[in-house]
């Protein structure tokens, strides 16, 4: 299992610990103080048809970016590289790429 730990860009004490494992797939585990959401191919709404695609909208669901900003990450992703994104969707490009060296 590879896994990468990010903190949500407004509060610090809630974060994302995202990754790939063969038994669960691409998963997400966000935990806060108080409460803990998971996305992963044993949970329910599991997108098993799109599971990245799904993986990258439940961290825009709860707030690590916006659904405007994963669409710029992957855009500029498909003509350059993450140093070429513009900043405010940097982390979102570096998202996609830990998702992508885990599964390899």
């Amino acid at each position: 299992m590879n896994a990468m730990t990010i903190t949500h860009p407004t509060n610090p004490d809630i974060t994302a610990t995202l990754g790939f494992d063969h038994a669960i797939k691409f998963f997400v585990d966000i935990t806060s103080k108080r409460r803990r959401f998971s996305y992963s191919a044993i949970e329910p709404g599991y997108d098993h048809e799109r599971p990245l695609w799904g993986a990258l909208r439940f961290l825009a669901a709860h707030g690590f970016y916006t659904e405007d900003d994963l669409h710029d990450a992957l855009s500029g992703l498909q003509d350059g590289t993450i140093d070429e994104l513009p900043e405010r969707v940097q982390q979102v490009g570096e998202v996609v790429w830990a998702f992508k060296r885990a599964a390899d």
